[in-house]
């Protein structure tokens, strides 16, 4: 193929969504946002955040309750039009077929 100006496959990076596409795709905005630092565990580690648990325990005591709800408006307000646009989709293909 000479003469042609495309470039191999291998050279071309891997798409990725852009951060205004995330909440389209159904991405966990919430969880990419967090406070929580990225880190990475050694073998004697005394991060706060290193297990489940540590992570609850240690989120609970620096922020309290409302820590475990942070969010959830949000995630509520977006859920209402989506569940109606799923149930309309469905409703429709099943009139369709039958």
């Amino acid at each position: 193929m000479q003469g042609t100006d495309a470039l191999p496959p291998s050279s071309l990076p891997a798409p990725r969504p852009s951060n205004a596409l995330t909440p389209l795709l159904g991405a966990n905005t919430a969880a990419a946002n967090s406070s929580i630092p990225k880190h990475t565990p050694t073998l004697n580690d005394t991060h706060p955040y290193r297990t489940t648990l540590s992570t609850i325990v240690n989120s609970y005591r620096a922020n309290g309750w409302r820590v475990f709800y942070r969010g959830l408006a949000p995630t509520l307000i977006r859920a209402i039009p989506v569940n109606m646009v799923t149930f309309a989709t469905f409703e429709a293909v099943v009139k369709a077929l039958s």
